[in-house]
């Protein structure tokens, strides 16, 4: 403790210097300098240097963690709040989307004795700046099972301003948002995607070339998202999102992260009757899972099965066929043996 402004300053110019080393992180990480760090967030003069340290400490999990094991989320979160910017200072933005990704970080942040006042101020001063940053740290605490009940209140506003997103990166995650909420824990989602046209909305985000591909995998997550809730399901059999998605996966073939997310969505989509029905009728969706059996990629090949046990368990024309095909697959083997 000592009040020679001049000494810190030099003092923390020399730790950032060292953070950028592995091993001198973990030894800040590890000693008592964190503690040290996080109280002297009060102080205004030298916050740009903490806030960039700390950035650094928080780019690797164990660092991570321990600075969420501080007061270090809570004090963030009132640097946000306050910040009187338009846009979030760069070193601020990054430090809170960082330890958003933690769990206890995000909690930290959320603070559950007051969670959800703190997103409302974070959702109000959304609305008012446009902020990618802080939509990105809004995307993390929506990622979590515990901090995403916080966001949840919050579905129609997010819905509301992704329709008036002005920007390609605030789209991005403010989609990105929506795809990371239990949307289908949602009761009134049926009626939000009946009053913001959420699906058609959607849909104009599903074709290639138009799309940025960023926007594109996000409109497809929260698809997934969607058709998780039974009565959202049925909404897509009348729209033009399920022949596009099919289309998707098709010329989507070597985006290995697209096609997973595409065969999500199509998994809970054939637990309802009606884009199932749609489906298996109007497209070769059965044919093309078959061929996905054989896929390099192991996630894809365990979703494409998981989409043909869907279809077995509620189409009987399909069933046998597709029995059969995953016989020869599984006992491939012992097939070529015998013949």
């Amino acid at each position: 403790p000592q009040n020679n402004e001049a000494l810190v300053a030099t003092a923390l110019r020399l730790l950032f210097n060292l953070s950028f080393d592995a091993e001198m992180r973990t030894a800040i990480v590890g000693g008592e300098m964190l503690p040290k760090l996080t109280r002297m967030l009060s102080r205004k003069q030298q916050l740009p240097l903490i806030l960039r340290l700390l950035y650094n400490l928080s780019a690797e999990k164990e660092g991570r963690a321990a600075i969420c094991a501080s007061e270090a989320p809570r004090a963030i979160t009132k640097q946000v709040l306050a910040c009187a910017e338009p846009a979030l200072p760069l070193e601020l933005a990054a430090l809170a989307v960082n330890l958003a990704a933690d769990e206890k970080g995000a909690a930290g942040i959320a603070d559950e004795a007051n969670g959800g006042e703190v997103v409302r101020k974070i959702v109000d001063r959304l609305y008012q700046t446009h902020d990618p940053h802080l939509c990105k740290l809004l995307r993390n605490l929506a990622s979590h099972p515990t901090a995403s009940q916080h966001v949840v209140p919050f579905t129609a506003d997010l819905i509301a301003l992704a329709q008036q997103a002005d920007q390609a990166e605030l789209l991005v995650e403010l989609l990105g948002v929506l795809g990371a909420m239990p949307l289908h824990t949602i009761g009134e989602l049926p009626h939000l995607a009946d009053k913001y046209d959420l699906i058609d909305f959607i849909a104009r985000h599903l074709v290639p070339g138009f799309a940025d591909d960023d926007i594109l995998l996000e409109a497809v997550i929260v698809i997934g998202a969607l058709a998780a809730h039974p009565e959202c399901a049925a909404r897509f059999s009348r729209t033009r999102v399920l022949s596009s998605l099919y289309t998707l996966v098709t010329e989507k073939q070597e985006d290995d992260e697209v096609v997973l997310q595409i065969l999500y969505a199509f998994y809970h989509l054939l637990q309802a009757a009606e884009p199932r029905y749609s489906l298996l009728q109007q497209t070769q969706l059965v044919v093309y899972l078959l061929d996905l059996l054989m896929d390099k990629n192991e996630q894809v090949r365990r979703m494409a099965d998981l989409c043909l046990d869907a279809v077995m368990e509620n189409d009987e024309a399909w069933a046998p066929q597709i029995r059969q095909r995953k016989f020869q697959m599984h006992n491939r083997e012992w097939l070529e043996v015998v013949d």
